[in-house]
C-alpha cells in the first residue's frame, strides 16, 4: 500500500515535470532561432558577417530548426507508443534537451551552451533514480562534445582559422561531463539511502496505524475506528443498522476459569462475528466483551435474521475448559435521518439491555416500547 501511494506521488510529479520541460524545450528552440536571426541582421547592417547569407540561414537557422523539430516529433511519437516503459517516457524530454544543446553547439560553435545543456540532463536524471538513464545521458554528452569539437575544428580549418581552441574546449567539456556523472552517481546513492530510511519510517507509521485501527487481542477493528466509520456512514445519509452484542455473564467465566480462558471465548466470538459480517460492515470490539457491527438496511426482518444467525452459532460453541455454553445478548437499532452517533448507539445499547433483562441470549430491535420498558 505504501509502495502504491509512493508510485502515485512520483507519477504525478513526473507528469508535471515532464510537461514543463517540454514547454521549455520548445521555447529554447524558437528562442535560439530568434536570437540568431537578430544576430544575423545586426551583422549584415554592421557588415561584420563573414559567411554568405544563404549558407548562414541554411546552416545556422534552418538545419538546426529542422533537426530539433524532427527530434521533438520522434520523441512525441515514441512517447505515444503503448509498449514504452514509464522510465523511458519520462526521460524523453531530457534527450530532447540534450539534442537542442548539441545542435546549437554544432551549428554555432558555442561550447558554453554544450557545457550547460548536456550536463543539466545528467543532473536531472538523478530525479528519476535510474543509473541506466544517467549512463545513457553521459554517453550522449560525450558524443556531443566529440562531434562539436571536430565539427568546429573542421569549419575553422576551412576558413583558415586557428584550430587549437575548439580542442581545448572539447577536453574541458569531456572532463566536465565526467565530473557531472560522478557527482550525479553520488547524489543518486545518497537518494537511495534517503529512500530506504523513508521507507522504513513509512512502514513503522503503517504498523502504528494498523495497531490503532485493530484490536490486538481479537483482530477486530478498534472502537476508535468504529466511531470513525459510524460518523462517515451518518454523513452518507443512507439508512443502516447498528448491532451491539455483549457476552452474558462473562465476568463469571473469567472468575471461574481465568482470564486466559476468557480470552479464548472472546477470540471465538470474534471469529464467528467475522463469519457472519464482512470487513465492509466494520466488525469491531467496542470494549471488553462488547462487539459491534454496521450493516446496510435490507429491511428489519433481514437485519434480525442476520443477528440471530450470529447469536445462535455462538450459543452452540463447546469449550474444553468448562461444561456449559456461553451466550450473547444482542441489541439492534436503525439509523434515521436526524439521529446523532451517540443517540444511535444509545438505542442499540438500550435494546441490548432489554435482551439481558428479559432472559438474555436473545436479539432485540429498538422501538419506542423498548425504550419505555428499559426506563422502568
Amino acid at each position: 500500500m505504501i509502495t502504491d501511494r509512493r508510485a502515485e506521488i512520483l507519477d504525478a510529479a513526473y507528469e508535471s515535470w515532464n510537461g514543463r520541460l517540454k514547454r521549455i524545450n520548445l521555447i529554447l528552440i524558437f528562442a535560439t532561432i530568434v536570437v540568431d536571426i537578430v544576430g544575423f541582421v545586426i551583422s549584415r547592417v554592421e557588415q561584420t558577417g563573414k559567411v554568405p547569407w544563404p549558407w548562414y540561414i541554411l546552416l545556422h537557422i534552418l538545419v538546426p530548426l529542422f533537426v530539433n523539430l524532427v527530434g521533438l516529433l520522434l520523441c512525441h511519437i515514441r512517447e505515444k507508443n503503448e509498449n514504452i516503459s514509464k522510465q523511458e517516457r519520462y526521460a524523453l524530454p531530457l534527450f530532447e534537451l540534450w539534442l537542442i544543446g548539441t545542435t546549437v553547439t554544432i551549428s554555432k560553435y558555442l561550447f558554453p551552451v554544450l557545457t550547460v545543456m548536456v550536463c543539466v540532463p545528467i543532473f536531472c536524471s538523478v530525479y528519476f533514480d535510474n543509473r541506466a538513464l544517467t549512463r545513457k545521458l553521459t554517453v550522449a554528452a560525450f558524443i556531443s562534445a566529440v562531434i562539436s569539437g571536430f565539427t568546429s575544428n573542421l569549419f575553422r580549418g576551412l576558413r583558415g582559422e586557428p584550430t587549437g581552441q575548439p580542442m581545448q574546449h572539447l577536453f574541458m567539456n569531456i572532463v566536465l561531463v565526467l565530473g557531472v556523472w560522478i557527482l550525479s552517481a553520488a547524489l543518486m546513492h545518497l537518494q537511495w539511502q534517503k529512500n530506504e530510511r523513508t521507507e522504513e519510517i513509512l512502514n513503522k507509521e503503517n504498523m502504528l496505524q494498523d495497531e490503532l485501527r485493530h484490536d490486538s487481542k481479537t483482530g477486530l477493528y478498534s472502537s476508535a475506528f468504529f466511531n470513525h466509520v459510524l460518523a462517515e456512514k451518518i454523513k452518507e445519509g443512507k439508512p443502516f443498522y447498528l448491532m451491539l452484542s455483549d457476552i452474558d455473564d462473562f465476568s463469571s467465566v473469567n472468575n471461574h476459569y481465568g482470564h486466559n480462558q476468557g480470552d479464548l471465548v472472546l477470540v471465538r466470538l470474534a471469529g464467528i462475528l467475522c463469519a457472519h459480517f464482512n470487513v465492509e460492515e466494520c466488525p469491531s470490539r467496542f470494549g471488553g466483551e462488547e462487539y459491534t457491527v454496521l450493516f446496510a438496511d435490507e429491511g428489519a426482518d433481514r437485519a434480525i435474521a442476520r443477528c440471530e444467525a450470529y447469536r445462535k452459532e455462538f450459543e452452540t460453541q463447546v469449550y474444553s475448559f468448562m461444561p456449559h455454553n456461553v451466550t450473547i445478548s444482542v441489541g439492534l437499532a436503525r439509523w434515521e435521518r436526524g439521529l446523532t452517533d451517540t443517540q444511535l448507539f444509545d438505542r442499540a445499547d438500550r435494546a441490548m439491555y432489554y435482551s439481558k433483562r428479559n432472559g438474555k441470549n436473545m436479539t432485540t430491535m429498538w422501538k419506542p416500547q423498548t425504550e419505555e420498558a428499559v426506563s422502568k
